[in-house]
């Protein structure tokens, strides 16, 4: 039996549920637990205000481990989900970790990575298109 599951016998049937569905106010459903760096981090889902404060924040200049991620969302989003700190994501950190803890908060947050995805297609949109004008204005001149 894994460690984190249980066995239920119900009227002679049994049903193996995740422990968490056995201890109350632990968190989400969709919140997980992944090792990172040596010790365990609970990867939690965001709620709609937290997004809505992520989209409205000013944005950060990336740092090195958003650059080895290719990942639409930034290490902000990262930090949000799980309490670690920027230090600790760009020190000591292996590159597979980083990836593994990018991959669980983008499981865990698959709505938010969908919308971030959505808005850096529609800006690259704008970018492209504005481009394309600069060049059509400059060759008319």
């Amino acid at each position: 039996m894994d460690a984190n599951r249980a066995e239920i016998d119900s009227v002679g049937q049994k049903w193996i549920l995740p422990l968490r569905e056995l201890q109350p106010n632990v968190g989400s459903e969709n919140d997980m637990e992944i090792m990172f760096n040596g010790r365990l981090v609970s990867v939690k889902q965001l709620t709609v205000r937290q997004v809505n404060d992520l989209l409205e924040a000013k944005t950060e200049p990336p740092t090195t481990a958003d650059f080895l991620m290719d990942k639409d969302f930034p290490e902000a989003v990262v930090r949000l989900s799980t309490g670690l700190t920027t230090e600790e994501l760009n020190t000591e950190a292996l590159p597979t970790e980083l990836a593994e803890l990018w991959d669980a908060v983008g499981e865990v947050n698959h709505f938010l990575e969908k919308l971030l995805r959505r808005l850096n297609a529609a800006g690259r949109k704008i970018v492209e298109e504005e481009v394309g004008k600069s060049a059509v204005n400059s060759s008319e001149k």
